[in-house]
């Protein structure tokens, strides 16, 4: 595995924010390291004792995530998951608008990243 250099400087700035309910959006150019960062804020929940089960990672570039660029079926599959949890999303689609709305409404810590 490789050994990646930990963003310090940017987890530092967000760190405060993993369990509030604004949204978290990490934007810069292609290939920045965004989806590190992201990754990184995952095992940072994991240290802190967060299961698992409790972070939704959602990458829209695998084929297995295509159904969920309909924002509705992403509401379905969120709710279907266990509140309270943190849901982290790779390069977000562009939904009608109201989709974030209602996935907003749903209790989550939310995170994206895109470019």
């Amino acid at each position: 595995m490789i050994n990646l250099l930990k963003r310090e400087r940017y987890l530092s700035r967000i760190r405060g924010f993993y369990d509030s309910d604004l949204i978290k959006i990490l934007v810069g150019i292609r290939r920045c390291g965004k989806s590190v960062i992201l990754k990184q804020i995952m095992n940072e929940l994991k240290e802190r004792g967060v299961n698992d089960r409790h972070i939704i990672y959602v990458n829209f570039e695998f084929i297995e995530y295509e159904n969920l660029q309909d924002y509705r079926e992403l509401n379905k599959y969120l709710k279907d998951k266990s509140s309270n949890s943190h849901f982290i999303e790779y390069r977000p689609k562009r939904f009608a608008s109201g989709a974030y709305i209602s996935i907003v409404s749903l209790d989550f810590s939310i995170c994206f990243a895109g470019d």
